[in-house]
């Protein structure tokens, strides 16, 4: 992934370990199994890590885990966006991700299958997708105009501000999904205007900008 990447989404799926085995299921015997997912600040080694030795994470962009009661239920597509996006611009103090109860009281569990599991279909998956801003300039050429969005993240409706532009040019702006689907498509011929999001569910976006001088883009949040 390019040191450049603008990450529009990452979502990180976890699959139920599908027996017991031994090893536990989920379980919230003695109080909820709420977590957290966060960004792993200091380097650790897989084959010698224990829980005295565990390494240090930050909280900041965490992902909440609510409680899964069901003891053998998977947690599908957590939405890890800003964690991702923090471990491209930080690569340095970041080490993958760490899963930690919110209450480490006993008796009270989530165990998901890694990637030693002897199924593949069970092991983790991070689905990732990012505009690389270099890419964009070497297909598009030099832009002269910037595209802005304000605020953002944003809640009902937000500004776009394409800067400078041709006088009178008509521009055409894509609202994609995480999947690539356009979620909202309209004509701009000025170079601000207020874009309703009423119409959209919570998540990341990517807000693209057809101008005659290249292809102009920015990633969006939409919190409600």
């Amino acid at each position: 992934m390019p040191s450049d990447a603008i990450i529009t989404s990452a979502y990180l799926s976890l699959y139920a370990y599908d027996s017991d085995n031994g090893f536990g299921l989920h379980s919230t015997l003695s109080g909820s199994n709420a977590a957290w997912i966060r960004r792993i600040t200091t380097p650790w080694n897989e084959g010698t890590v224990t829980w005295n030795t565990q390494p240090t994470a930050t909280n900041i962009d965490q992902v909440l885990v609510p409680l899964i009661d069901d003891p053998q239920a998977s947690l599908l597509d957590a939405d890890v966006t800003a964690l991702v996006q923090a471990m491209v611009d930080d690569p340095a103090n970041s080490h993958g991700f760490l899963l930690r109860l919110q209450d480490e009281t006993y008796y009270r569990r989530l165990n998901f299958a890694s990637s030693d599991h002897v199924n593949p279909a069970l092991w983790p998956r991070l689905d990732v997708c990012y505009q690389s801003t270099s890419a964009i300039q070497t297909a598009s050429g030099p832009a002269s105009s910037v595209l802005h969005l304000f605020p953002n993240p944003a809640m009902s409706e937000v500004t776009i501000d394409l800067g400078t532009r041709a006088a009178g040019e008509s521009v055409e702006v894509h609202v994609m999904d995480h999947s690539g689907r356009t979620a909202l498509r309209f004509a701009m011929r000025t170079n601000s205007a207020r874009l309703d999001l009423s119409g959209l569910a919570s998540g990341s976006y990517v807000v693209r900008a057809n101008t005659s001088t290249g292809l102009l883009t920015s990633p969006l949040v939409v919190v409600k």
